[in-house]
């Protein structure tokens, strides 16, 4: 006994060992999960804000075609 601990024979210590790489490829493959997650939201909102922008275009232009129109009838109030 070391320190109070039991000693372990080599098919614990590479069982041991096997686990601590097994632990380090998870947390690899969540790191890069996390960061393609990030990419994605960037995209996302990137797209999100196109649209935004497009819509505002859209609705601008139509107010204006429908408001000369009305203008052009007469139906403007003065």
């Amino acid at each position: 006994m070391l320190n109070g601990t039991p000693k372990m024979n080599e098919q614990q210590q590479s069982a041991v060992e096997e686990l601590e790489l097994k632990v380090y490829r998870l947390n690899m493959k969540v790191q890069l999960l996390e960061a393609g997650q990030n990419d994605i939201l960037k995209r996302v909102l990137e797209l999100h804000g196109f649209f935004l922008v497009l819509e505002i275009i859209i609705m601008s232009t139509i107010f204006s075609i429908f408001f000369n129109k009305f203008k052009r009838n007469e139906y403007y109030i003065k």
